[in-house]
């Protein structure tokens, strides 16, 4: 029966939460197997339902880089819906989006911009070194 009075409902999914707290504290094979229940349902979730898949990522990139979507779409936009490097579109044949490239000796919250896998591994790898990639770029020139 739903309640009549919302405040009595956040008092009792408290104590709920509580209580359900206490019991994965004290029995920790109940903690490990509420665990893999939830990681099962949350994997086939992911899988099969798009939208549960679309705000799931949506919260990982809030949570991580702290980019909203609207912040994420005008990123986007500004790159006219391709990597910022190698200029590949936003879906690759795969389906798969572009990476958030970020400054790492910043931090997370410095966004650089969106790149394709090929471009943010290609970073990843020059260990983000311009003095590098220059000199990579003059061997590839050299040799080609």
């Amino acid at each position: 029966m739903p309640y009549k009075d919302p405040a009595k409902k956040l008092e009792n999914d408290k104590r709920r939460r509580e209580r359900a707290k206490a019991r994965r504290l004290a029995d920790p094979e109940f903690s490990a197997k509420e665990k893999k229940a939830r990681r099962i349902y949350i994997n086939k979730k992911y899988h099969t339902d798009p939208e549960f898949k679309t705000r799931r990522n949506r919260a990982r990139v809030v949570a991580k880089y702290g980019l909203t979507k609207k912040e994420y779409g005008g990123l986007l936009e500004i790159q006219k819906y391709a990597c910022a490097i190698c200029k590949a579109p936003h879906f690759d044949e795969n389906g798969k989006r572009l990476f958030i490239d970020h400054n790492h000796s910043i931090g997370m919250d410095a966004v650089r911009g969106l790149l394709c896998g090929q471009c943010n591994l290609g970073l990843g790898a020059f260990k983000d070194s311009p003095s590098i990639l220059r000199a990579a770029a003059k061997y590839l020139e050299k040799t080609v």
